[in-house]
């Protein structure tokens, strides 16, 4: 047998036999192969000895990361725990990592963690894998680092106020786009509304040297 696991043979009672091979971690993407002996000594060229094979191919991982936003102050950590992977395999053992985009994340638990700074502030979107001995799979979430001060008018919340927030505005209103992630930015006009008024407003405020953004009052 050059497999790790363990092997079993039974006696049907009808002059066959079955067996039973019982994999472990280290046999999973594997050809396992098991040599039986029938003790049937008489038979000729050695034919007393029988092999079965097994292909030992896990299943994939499942993994469950969602859509994710944190919003922290410029140098507070951002904790994402709820990174979860469920294997069916019982004799897999699964790896957490990060395919691409800022912070860190345990190899074992699927604790994600990031250490931010000012120059973060902005939409990140982050690609995890989880992989076990035979297949990974891929997921990614999205994440937003904000200021801790009022951003009067960063509908979109990338540390700027600009054209790109009357955008952000005009897709949300009229094209069913993204909802700002925080209202009270997104209020340029303080009317406690989030609507085009405050599209309007910013592109007033940007090319016709209109008043500057109101701190929002949305509840």
């Amino acid at each position: 047998m050059n497999g790790s696991g363990t092997a079993q043979v039974i006696d049907n009672g009808d002059g066959t036999g079955s067996v039973i091979y019982s994999p472990s971690q280290e046999d999973v993407g594997k050809e396992v192969l098991v040599q039986v002996s029938s003790g049937l000594s008489h038979y000729p060229f050695g034919c007393d000895v029988f092999y079965a094979y097994f292909d030992i191919s896990g299943n994939p991982p499942i993994m469950d990361v969602g859509l994710y936003h944190d919003a922290v102050g410029n140098n507070n950590t951002i904790i994402k725990d709820d990174v979860q992977a469920l294997d069916e395999d019982d004799c897999d053992q699964i790896e957490f990592s990060i395919v691409s985009g800022p912070g860190q994340i345990d190899i074992n638990t699927g604790l994600y963690a990031w250490n931010t700074t000012p120059a973060d502030i902005g939409m990140h979107e982050v690609m995890v894998s989880v992989s076990d001995r035979s297949s990974s799979i891929q997921y990614h979430f999205e994440l937003t680092v904000i200021d801790q001060e009022s951003y009067p008018g960063n509908a979109n919340c990338n540390g700027a106020v600009d054209v790109g927030d009357a955008v952000h505005m005009i897709n949300y209103v009229f094209r069913n786009g993204a909802k700002p992630l925080i209202l009270n930015w997104a209020d340029a006009n303080g009317d406690c509304s989030a609507n085009v008024g405050d599209a309007i407003y910013l592109i007033n405020y940007i090319f016709k040297d209109g008043p500057d953004p109101l701190p929002g009052c949305v509840d």
